[in-house]
């Protein structure tokens, strides 16, 4: 049966991708999952060096990525969910379209990130060898609920796991150790302090690349080869990203939420990062949550301190909402610009490199704009 779902996924994806409606990555596995519940629990047992599941509030796809690539540096064949498509029906349809012509796998490994809300049924159906879990903060609220809510949740998934599973955890977040209150495998800690970066890039992701180290130990991997193969990564999708559109330069880092908000915010300070323009990016999409009070969470010193001296456009359907909140931080609004519409607002910058601060779902429709296509 397997098979026949991976061809219907693959000719699902090239449909789309021809009649340039999306990239095909999470429709497929939405329609499948409809109809077959449990189709994920097939590639259990697949991968012949196990599953890694990566989850958190911030900072999974980057760790995702940084682990795919020490693996792939290393020798190891990665499945992995590029696109960035997280819940259920992103990891099936990646796990479908990543099959041969039967619906067999054909790589050592597998590395998803998961949504946070998703991560116990994902548990559950793929029983990880290696759960890596970074850090939990208010998200969502709306469609999640508080931390607590997720660190039960994660508790009970963590309690079902075997004791050859290893759990790696940020040893700077006390909150998640009582996760592993009921878990009978192996747990690692990690620490930022312990990786000295050397690059902006690895200024940025310091604790997603110690993350990343201490998961490839795991397998087997030197410390000193890891370190030079993170010379050669690429930021992943929307985190750190620069993408060049007609002559002009847009550098975007997603902003979803207040940890996320306020770590770019102090890195863009402490670096000393100039930026010609920057556009403030809010919706309050399905992908977002419709609660967007979260944005009062964010650090107004360092919030007007970035913009001090700035042109700043702010746009999104929550455009006025994240005025309001520049204006109580103390932001000069007279050298503002107001833009609902984030096509027009990109279309409309006129300086060589702009900074590109969007929550998820307008980081997609940033990217869209600026490559002409989105996830699907």
């Amino acid at each position: 049966m397997y098979w026949a779902l991976a061809t219907f996924a693959k000719l699902t994806k090239f449909i789309l991708n021809t009649l340039k409606i999306g990239y095909g990555y999470t429709f497929p596995g939405f329609l499948i999952l409809k109809l077959f519940p449990n189709s994920l629990g097939y590639y259990k047992n697949l991968f012949p060096k196990g599953v890694i599941l990566i989850s958190g509030t911030n900072g999974k796809t980057t760790t995702a990525k940084l682990i795919t690539h020490l693996l792939k540096e290393s020798g190891f064949t990665v499945t992995h969910n590029t696109s960035g498509a997280n819940l259920p029906s992103g990891i099936l349809t990646h796990l479908l379209l990543s099959t041969n012509v039967w619906g067999r796998v054909q790589s050592d490994v597998a590395v998803f990130e998961v949504d946070e809300f998703h991560l116990p049924a994902l548990v559950k159906a793929l029983s990880p060898e290696v759960l890596v879990l970074l850090n939990l903060s208010r998200d969502q609220l709306d469609r999640y609920g508080e931390v607590d809510t997720i660190l039960s949740k994660w508790q009970k998934c963590l309690a079902g796991l075997p004791a050859t599973s290893h759990a790696v955890i940020d040893a700077t977040q006390n909150y998640l150790h009582s996760v592993t209150a009921n878990f009978a495998g192996t747990v690692t800690y990690f620490e930022a302090a312990t990786f000295k970066p050397r690059s902006f890039f690895e200024q940025f992701s310091a604790s997603n690349i110690a993350a990343a180290l201490t998961c490839g130990a795991l397998f087997g991997l030197a410390e000193d080869v890891m370190l030079d193969s993170l010379l050669t990564i690429k930021p992943a999708f929307g985190r750190g990203e620069t993408i060049t559109y007609q002559g002009k330069s847009y550098h975007i880092l997603l902003a979803k939420n207040p940890a996320s908000f306020n770590y770019n915010l102090s890195f863009l300070l402490s670096t000393k990062s100039t930026f010609d323009q920057v556009i403030f990016a809010l919706n309050d999409n399905i992908p977002d949550g419709r609660d967007v009070s979260w944005i009062y969470d964010i650090d107004a010193k360092a919030l007007r301190q970035f913009c001090e001296g700035k042109h700043i456009v702010v746009s999104g359907i929550r455009y006025l909402d994240m005025a309001l909140r520049l204006d109580y931080a103390g932001v000069d609004m007279t050298n503002l610009s107001l833009i609902s519409d984030i096509q027009k607002a990109v279309a409309g910058v006129r300086a060589d490199n702009c900074l590109v601060l969007p929550n998820y779902s307008a980081m997609l429709e940033v990217r869209k704009i600026l490559q002409g296509r989105k996830i699907l």
